[in-house]
Order: structure tokens, then sequence, then C-alpha cells
């Protein structure tokens, strides 16, 4: 065979995971070639691992023979085909032709393919073995194959799609890998009402460890056979096989029927009438009806009263807590019970076509609130399993795709100065109605809302603009996890006066001068503030404002959340306010919101 030479570019390509994969020549550049199977894992056996085909880049872009590593199913969303390794860091991907298909996800519109006795079976070879040629030449690994309109195919390895498609998170595919298909569900979407139900939305309440972003794939699996049979087969497959240490090579189907479209790096064959997915940057949704999401661990109610009780106490807190710029990542313990929790973000997922809606459900009066939540042991590595005892130095990690959709907002934490101040608003409102009587949270995807839980615009990330790496990183709340920091907008209607606030999520860090017993986090501090608008009706104001805070949220992230620097864009009555409390509140933050009204309108 002749040498395999890298023809396509690199370009530098930075995450913060470090995973020991003990290569030979480790501080080598180390391509990520294919994905090889499962794999049981025998050491942390809360999830399988995948087998990786590495091949070592030498000089002139020679590539070696293919040396295969195991790496937890987890982590698969780091170890993207493509990206090069050096160290157990990732430096580097090979920057593949990007292009967009549309594809039909019913079963006539696809077909499974191997190279493993392709006459014998009547199954056609994948692509012609040259183009990307793999380790054994009768490779065992099962493609799914989706017709185009070109006459050709689109060929993609059923464990990229498997773990690009099914869901967001990282969670949720170590769910459907690893447990049985009644714990598995429990662990999904836990017991919501009938699906058989007639609904104007699919409701469903996401377990634990999943994110939000999981809610419309969790939903199907609920509803829509297709879904579920698509999830337990997968599942199946890999229980069949798990007791034997071979690789397990897993068909994988689409889990909705249907047009969709998607879009891949990878490479063109068939005179560009085929294309070989190296990595699936992106799809579209399902259609059908909304789906109304819920979480197990929800503190999304209208009203939380004082004398509920205290729920997911002692719970340690994700993503809150700084750590070194790598993390260490281990593939052979699992994560302590104690240990802290962190979550890291795979690549974009790009959300293109038809986009589900999706609301979130508010209950009536909670029967429980968060409560004494703490922020975690100090850990040496991470990993991505069940927790299990304690003492081993083995923190959480979670993993979830990055989506691309500019509206998703953050989340707002259950203490501290956002906390505080919309409590102080929902006090007021409810307790002094002659002095307050509207009360709104406002979004640019749903406006004016009313509610005790509101949601946050996520600011936007730089791209394809050159800034200063530390306003760069001040977007993100959470730096490792690339969650983006959220601004909260309130409407107040005060004695007949409407009122803006805006106030600015902030990222907790280690305070020296904490004793040692007391907590170690204290928040970054901004000031609030509050304008009003001229406007002549309702539809005049939003109108004003939706064009207004575009133009802030832009600017803010260049000066790093100083308001005051943007007082050349500010509206004619506006002002900032600082959160220094007086000793007579009942509620926290109610002094705070009325001397801000006061200031401006005095």
């Amino acid at each position: 065979m002749s040498q395999l030479i890298l023809n396509y570019p690199i370009k530098r390509f930075v995450n913060n995971v470090r995973i020991d994969l003990n290569l030979p020549n480790n501080t080598s550049r180390w391509l990520v070639w294919s994905y090889c199977g499962f794999k049981k894992n025998v050491k942390a056996n809360s999830q399988p691992n995948v087998l990786v085909a590495f091949r070592e880049i030498k000089e002139g872009n020679l590539l070696s023979d293919i040396v295969i590593r195991e790496v937890a199913l987890t982590l698969l969303g780091k170890m993207r085909i493509g990206t090069i390794w050096s160290d157990g860091l990732c430096n580097s991907i090979v920057v593949y032709p990007k292009q967009y298909f549309s594809v039909n996800f019913s079963q006539s519109g696809w077909r499974f393919s191997s190279f493993l006795s392709p006459n014998q079976r009547r199954i056609n070879s994948p692509y012609p073995n040259e183009i990307y040629p793999l380790k054994y030449p009768r490779d065992q690994n099962w493609y799914i194959e989706f017709l185009l309109d070109t006459g050709g195919v689109l060929v993609i390895s059923c464990l990229e799609f498997f773990y690009r498609c099914f869901g967001r998170s990282g969670e949720v595919k170590r769910i459907i890998a690893t447990y049985p298909w009644d714990v598995a569900l429990r662990r999904i979407i836990g017991d919501l009402g009938d699906s058989n139900e007639k609904l104007n939305a699919w409701k469903v309440k996401l377990g634990k460890n999943l994110v939000n972003q999981d809610a419309i794939f969790a939903a199907h699996i609920k509803y829509d056979k297709v879904a579920a049979d698509a999830a337990k087969w997968t599942y199946s497959q890999i229980e069949a096989n798990y007791n034997n240490d071979r690789p397990i090579f897993v068909k994988v189907r689409p889990w909705f029927e249907g047009d969709a479209k998607l879009c891949a790096y990878g490479v063109p064959f068939d005179d560009g009438k085929s294309f070989l997915v190296t990595s699936i940057k992106g799809g579209s949704d399902p259609i059908g009806v909304p789906i109304e999401r819920d979480r197990m661990n929800s503190n999304r109610a209208k009203r939380t009263p004082d004398s509920a009780s205290s729920a997911w106490k002692g719970a340690i807190q994700t993503v809150i807590k700084e750590y070194p710029d790598i993390i260490s990542v281990t593939n052979d313990e699992e994560p302590d019970h104690s240990g802290a929790r962190v979550t890291v973000m795979d690549s974009r997922y790009e959300v293109f076509g038809f986009q589900r809606k999706v609301i979130d459900s508010l209950k009536g009066d909670a029967k429980s609130s968060s409560h004494g939540s703490s922020h975690g042991e100090d850990v040496d590595s991470f990993s991505g399993g069940e927790p299990y005892s304690d003492s081993k130095g083995v923190g959480d990690i979670k993993t979830q795709a990055e989506e691309d959709d500019k509206s998703v907002t953050t989340e707002m934490e259950s203490k501290g100065i956002l906390r505080d101040i919309w409590n102080a608003a929902i006090h007021l409102y409810d307790k002094e109605p002659e002095y307050m009587n509207c009360l709104d949270c406002y979004t640019f995807e749903k406006g004016f809302t009313q509610g005790a839980e509101p949601s946050l615009i996520g600011l936007e990330p730089f791209f394809g603009i050159a800034v200063e790496k530390d306003i760069k990183n001040w977007i993100y709340i959470n730096r490792l996890g690339r969650v983006v920091r959220g601004i909260l907008v309130i409407r107040m209607v005060i004695e007949g006066e409407r009122y803006f606030i805006i106030e600015i999520q902030r990222r907790l860090h280690q305070s020296r001068e904490m004793s040692k017993n007391a907590s170690k986090f204290k928040e970054q501090r901004y000031k609030g503030f509050i304008f009003q608008l001229d406007a002549i009706s309702l539809q005049d104001e939003r109108l004003k404002l939706n064009k207004w805070l575009k133009l802030f949220l832009d600017k803010i992230r260049f000066e790093k959340g100083v308001v005051s620097n943007l007082s050349d864009i500010w509206p004619e009555r506006a002002s900032t306010f600082s959160h220094k409390p007086t000793k007579s509140d009942d509620v926290l933050g109610v002094s705070i919101l009325k001397n801000a009204v006061k200031k401006l309108s005095g």
C-alpha cells in the first residue's frame, strides 16, 4: 500500500480537556481518524468506552499506521474525528470540506452498509476504501447511508450519528448505552402523565443530569415509538455483546421520520455526488407540536412559599468553582459523590431548517426549594461516569453540545444579586400593589412575560472578531464550560411610571478574605442599571427597547460589564445604582429597588 498523505489544511483548535491517551511518541501529533466500536469498561462500568483510531502525522504530513485507544463515551464530543492531539491535549483540527444536505429519515431514505463481506451479505461497501482507509480491509463498523438527490449517498459512521444526533448531552448517550431500557427511561424522562393523552404540547420532565437542549429528543422517546425503539435498539445491541471482550459494532437508525437536513464535514467522492462524513456539524429538528419542558430537579414555580421544604439539600453545584485552564479526565475511575462538578461544551451543534418550539413549564406553588448546596471538594481529575463512593479525588464532568441558537438563554442561580433583585420585585408586586402594579421579564425570543422564574438573555460570543483575551473570556459565566453570561431585563410599573432594570449575571470567584469554615466564594461586583423610555404606546416601547437593548448588549461586552462606560448610549432618563441593602429590609433587595427608582424619579 502506498504512503498515506494528509492533503487537507490544518487550523488551530484548542479545548480544555486533557486525556491520558498513552500513545507512542506521545508528544507527536496524533490525528483522530475513526471510531471502531464500543468496548466494555472494566474499570469504571457506568459507561462503555469507545475504541478510537489514531494516525501519527509525520514530517511532510505523512500518516502512520493506525493505533487504537479506548476513550470514555461521554468524551467522544471532545475526541472529534479530525482533531489533532499531542501530550493528551487537542491543539488543532483538520479542515475537511463542509456541506449541507437534505435527506429523508424515513426508512425508505436510508440503509446500512459495512466493509465486512459486502458481497456475501449483499451489502454495499460504504465508500472506496482508498479515499479513507481503515485499519482492516474488512472493517466491521456499521455506517448509515442516506440517499441523495445527486444519485449518490451521504455516508455516516453509526457511532458519529449516535453521539451527535441522539440528544445534546453526553449524559443522555451514556444512559442509553449503559442501562436496561426501563432504568434508562426513568433516568431520561421520569414519570410525567400518560404518553397516550391528547395534547397541544408534549410534556416531558428531564432527568437530573440532562440539559435543557435534550428536551426534544426526550419528548420523542416518551411520545414517539420510532424514537423509543431507536434508542432501545442501540442499547440492546450493546447489551447482547457486553460480556465479550471484543469490540461491539452497533447499527444506529434515525429517531424520527420524514424530511431532515444535516450539515457535516467530510470527504466528497464519486465525482462529488457522494460524501463521507467525518463529523456532523448540525441538523434540523423533527416537525411536531410544541414541547413543554420540565425538570426532575426544577425550581420553576409561580410561587415558592417560605414554608416550602428543602430539596436537593447538600447537592453539589455545577460549573461554579474556578479551575485551572486544563481539566484532566480519566476513564479508569467513577466520580466521587462529594467531588466538584463541571460542565464542558462539545463542538457547537448548528440547528437549521425547522426549529421545534420548546416552552418551560411553570408549576403552581412549589412544594420544595433548593437549599444548602455546596461547591464540592477539590479534585485532581474528572470522570463522566456515575458517582460512586468518595475520597478518590475524582470530580464529575458533564458534556453537552453548544447550541448555535443565539436566543438560547442561561438560567439564573438560586442565590446571589440577580435572585435577590428578582425576589424583591416579586415581593413588591405581591405585597405592595399600590406601589408596583405590573412586573415583567423581557427576552428577545419571548417578549414580556410574567412568572416567578425569569429568563436571562445570553450574551453573544465573539466569532470572527479579534478581541483581547480577557474581553473574550468575560462573555462566559463559566469559562471552562463556555456557558455564556446572562442579562436580566425587568419592566416594572411603579406609581403609573414604567421603569426598566438591567442586571448582569455575576461569576463566582474565590475570596481570600473568608475564614476557613466560611464560604470560599464571592460574586463579582457590577452596578445595576435603571432607565425609562419615551414611547407613545406599548408597541412603540417594545420596538424601542428591542433596538436599544441590542446595541447595549453588543457594547457591554467590550466594557466587561461596566455600564458607566456606555453613558453615551444611555436613554435620556437613566442611572446606575449600587446593591447595598438596609438593615430594615424584610426581603433582601427591596430597599435597593426603591432607592434606584427614587434616584431616577427624584
